[in-house]
């Protein structure tokens, strides 16, 4: 039998989209507690994307509670690249 176990630190991006995913979830459950909520956020050179499948009467605000995470660690709400501005994907 083979184990593996990955680990990352407190700063990863992977912890911090894992976060902006459990604020939507947090978000749905706090509004309507009968929901069914799966949602995983990715990030690939500033483009943000929020994938997933929400049944339920509550639709959250997605860029707000992103904004809203990122000012709560310190991230501008509006990332600014050479590329232009960061891009979100819903």
């Amino acid at each position: 039998m083979l184990f593996i176990i990955g680990q990352v630190s407190s700063g990863h991006p992977d912890k911090i989209y894992d976060q902006i995913s459990d604020a939507i979830v947090t978000d749905c459950l706090l509004n309507d507690r009968g929901n069914r909520v799966a949602v995983e956020c990715m990030i690939k050179d500033y483009d943000i994307s929020i994938a997933g499948e929400i049944a339920s009467g509550h639709m959250p605000e997605f860029k707000d509670l992103t904004y809203c995470f990122q000012a709560g660690i310190g991230l501008p709400d509006h990332v600014h690249t050479a590329h232009g501005p960061a891009k979100y994907l819903l």
